[in-house]
């Protein structure tokens, strides 16, 4: 039998509908935003106190219209897999100390956009709750809400969501398989387009001319930590990222902090 176009998309609409989730990007407008300030991986409590004043006190020296906490802004370091130290830090001591960390950078930034992207130890919470069923639908456990964003205008970007600046994909690292030795290089060649990541502690960059003439560019940030007693012997360094828009003209500085200077 004969079946003409109508017929047939009859019978695809029985097709049972995936459960797979569409995550669309976050887009951060460009022609708005012109001078964005980023930092990542803090994981309070373990922040490095003189590395984050000192990228904070330069974000407002350039006077930055955007700052981005790009993952892991929390370690979630009692809701950690792995063995840890019950005396260490409690998580809602670990969530008052980064509730004063928000509120003063509402304080020092008063009118400029905050976004917080949630990287994967951000996500512990969250997991936790999901080993946890019956807890699910209490709004009270929600990060945004254990952290007072609303209270601190702040807006949330989810895990596995990717903010989108002009041609930039803004990334924590997890969720783009971040890794390697040189990780700039080994990311650009896994995603193949321009990308700004932390997530590895590591600072590091790479620039690809395609064969059509297209440059792509790879950013690994810096942290904003200290060394953790999971890992004390590290290669990690401080540091943070500015994106400068003139004109629709972007440039990137991937900065290091060293000795309380901007390197």
């Amino acid at each position: 039998m004969k079946q003409d176009e109508n017929s047939i998309n009859q019978i695809l609409k029985s097709v049972p509908k995936s459960v797979s989730d569409e995550i669309k990007n976050y887009i951060l407008d460009s022609n708005k935003y012109k001078q964005i300030g980023i930092i990542g991986d803090l994981h309070i409590p373990f922040l490095d106190n003189k590395s984050f004043n000192t990228a904070i006190k330069y974000f407002h020296k350039i006077k930055i219209d955007c700052l981005i906490i790009n993952g892991d802004f929390i370690d979630a370091y009692q809701l950690s897999k792995y063995l840890r130290n019950p005396a260490k830090s409690d998580l809602q001591n670990e969530l008052d100390f980064a509730t004063k960390i928000l509120a003063i950078l509402r304080q020092i930034f008063p009118k400029i956009k905050i976004i917080y992207k949630l990287g994967n130890h951000d996500a512990r919470v969250k997991k936790f709750i999901y080993q946890h069923s019956e807890l699910l639908n209490l709004r009270c456990l929600k990060l945004e809400n254990l952290l007072e964003l609303k209270r601190y205008d702040i807006e949330l970007v989810e895990e596995k969501q990717l903010i989108q600046y002009s041609n930039y994909i803004i990334a924590h690292g997890d969720e783009i398989a971040a890794s390697g030795i040189n990780p700039a290089r080994l990311t650009l060649n896994k995603n193949y387009t321009n990308l700004i990541f932390c997530h590895l502690h590591r600072i590091d960059e790479f620039k690809h001319k395609t064969r059509d003439g297209k440059m792509l560019e790879s950013y690994s940030v810096g942290a904003m930590c200290l060394n953790m007693d999971y890992w004390l012997h590290n290669n990690w360094c401080n540091g943070g990222l500015t994106i400068t828009n003139k004109k629709g003209k972007i440039s990137i500085n991937n900065f290091r902090i060293e000795n309380k200077e901007i390197v």
